[in-house]
């Protein structure tokens, strides 16, 4: 939802995937616990376990040109990228603060 993982009600997102350096209603660090590149993989791993199977239904059930289902393919795996990226991303963020795991070093902390 983008939603703060300590309050709730700030918003953790500051533009379409950037991190808030702090919630602005109760101040919680979340560049603590920034995900790094765990998102993309997970995105990819996800959309590699449902564009796979729909690809190879509509080759057998509907065999077209490959030129047009190769675009088809492309459209569609770069639309659900770009809605499941910033939700994965929040997900894993929240994990992140549930475990209590963050990148800072310990004299940052």
């Amino acid at each position: 939802m983008g939603r703060c993982p300590n309050c709730g009600v700030g918003q953790i997102f500051q533009g379409y995937l950037t991190l808030c350096p702090a919630c602005a209603y109760c101040d919680q660090n979340l560049h603590a616990h920034a995900p790094a590149a765990g998102p993309a993989f997970m995105t990819v791993a996800l959309l590699g376990l449902i564009i796979g199977p729909l690809l190879w239904v509509a080759g057998t059930v509907f065999p077209p040109d490959s030129l047009a289902l190769a675009l088809v393919g492309i459209v569609v795996l770069t639309i659900l990228a770009l809605l499941l990226l910033r939700v994965v991303k929040g997900a894993m963020l929240g994990y992140l603060w549930t475990l209590g795991l963050n990148n800072l070093r310990k004299d940052e902390q």
